[in-house]
């Protein structure tokens, strides 16, 4: 178990993408590498937390989406959307280590390194494309 949250590009077709390289084709050999190259296009950021980790509700937190999208052990496996203003005001608490309701028992703990790339890649993405906001999965 584990949380897997998945910012999606909104300038590709998902659907005709994932046809073009026959992602649910599972028993292929080079399906790995067509998986690869489908994420390369279809997803602008990826972060994964095990269920264990303290930090698997940081960007939840950052994001203010904890009642909407987290389930605990993992996402509710919803789609969010999620605005440029909510990523902004989000890695300002990561930066600030404004976790909400997250404890801390050492410094490792703190490291939300991957949060912050995360939400940065998503930030850049909206601002290049000049999009108010962008599809965010949470699994």
């Amino acid at each position: 178990m584990g949380h897997d949250i998945t910012a999606w590009n909104g300038n590709v077709d998902l659907d005709n993408l994932r046809e073009q390289y026959k992602i649910d084709d599972w028993g292929a050999e080079d399906w790995g590498k067509r998986y690869k190259a489908y994420c390369e296009q279809a997803q602008i950021a990826y972060n994964r937390r095990a269920a264990w980790n303290p930090l698997n509700r940081a960007l939840y937190d950052a994001l203010g989406v904890v009642e909407e999208a987290y389930g605990g052990c993992s996402g509710l496996g919803v789609e969010l959307d999620i605005t440029l203003e909510m990523l902004q005001i989000g890695l300002q608490r990561l930066q600030n280590e404004e976790f909400i309701g997250i404890t801390h028992d050492d410094k490792e703990d703190r490291d939300v390194s991957q949060e912050i790339t995360f939400i940065t890649n998503c930030i850049n993405f909206l601002e290049k494309n000049e999009l108010p906001s962008l599809k965010v999965s949470f699994g």
